[in-house]
């Protein structure tokens, strides 16, 4: 459910920035704000007051716990980003994802379709962002109203610190 809820929320998203031709940086920003509070409107409360969780299911715990020594949130990480390279280097949506990033109007001049290139991209950024935060929950076993607090800033720190190129550019 957290994964397609993430889904569902990278949907909202894109069709926000395409319908609505707002800024992803803005857009995303703005609606992880938004998302944050209506979390905290259907947050686990006891008595009206916000109260941490602690979860009891093992099969979903499960996904919290090391494999060997290896957790499943680094085995996640692993396929995820193989299957993103093979998506990315060589598939026809990758190189659509590539030249949108590079040069927008050519791509769209050249017959790629943007709007459901961008949808995609935020709905796969959604997917991503929800197997995180399903993955942490289990880790922790538990939730509370701090969880991922603050996040997004230390992403687009190593971003910037890293030399991403914020209005889009080359990639490789």
């Amino acid at each position: 459910i957290g994964i397609a809820f993430g889904a569902f929320l990278g949907l909202l998203n894109g069709l926000i920035v395409t319908k609505l031709h707002l800024t992803e940086f803005v857009t995303t920003l703005a609606s992880g704000t938004a998302f944050s509070g209506l979390a905290l409107l259907t947050i686990f409360r006891e008595r009206g007051r916000v109260v941490s969780v602690t979860l009891t299911n093992d099969s979903f715990n499960f996904f919290g716990r090391p494999v060997g020594k290896i957790y499943w949130m680094t085995i996640a990480w692993i396929i995820a980003t193989v299957v993103m390279h093979i998506i990315m280097t060589r598939t026809k949506f990758g190189l659509h994802v590539m030249a949108m990033g590079s040069a927008s109007k050519s791509a769209e001049m050249s017959g790629v379709n943007i709007t459901f290139v961008k949808i995609m991209t935020f709905v796969i950024a959604g997917t991503m962002a929800g197997l995180a935060s399903t993955l942490l929950v289990a880790y922790q076993t538990g939730t509370n109203q701090n969880v991922g607090n603050m996040m997004e800033f230390n992403a687009i720190a190593a971003c910037v610190v890293g030399g991403v190129m914020m209005e889009g550019g080359k990639g490789d």
